[in-house]
């Protein structure tokens, strides 16, 4: 019986695309990969915010699909908020929180 391949990442190929069980693995993310993580879900954002406010513009800001595109943009900044919560767990002295949120300062008092 041939074994079939198992689909692997469209985006980056990093490897195969199936549910992994819930068990903490000592293989961390590096400073180095939350930066580049953080850099890709940045430009993430930026490009489904302005296709957020073109299809606002175009179907109306209350149509279901201008909806869904602030479902969509508030899921993603969820998921930036808590991969920065990761890494500063992981890094709480090299932890920055530019890594996921260029452009922001850390609020000193």
């Amino acid at each position: 019986m041939k074994r079939s391949r198992l689909p692997t990442c469209p985006i980056c190929g990093c490897g195969p695309l199936v549910a992994q069980p819930m068990v903490r693995r000592e293989r961390q993310l590096t400073m180095q990969r939350h930066r580049e993580i953080g850099s890709r879900l940045y430009r993430l954002n930026e490009e489904l915010t302005h296709l957020a406010v073109e299809v606002s513009n175009a179907e109306g800001v209350v149509s279901p699909v201008a909806r869904r595109f602030d479902r969509l943009l508030s899921a993603l900044l969820g998921l930036r908020s808590e991969m920065e919560n990761a890494m500063f767990r992981r890094y709480p002295q090299d932890g920055d929180v530019r890594v996921y949120f260029p452009g922001q300062e850390a609020n000193n008092g």
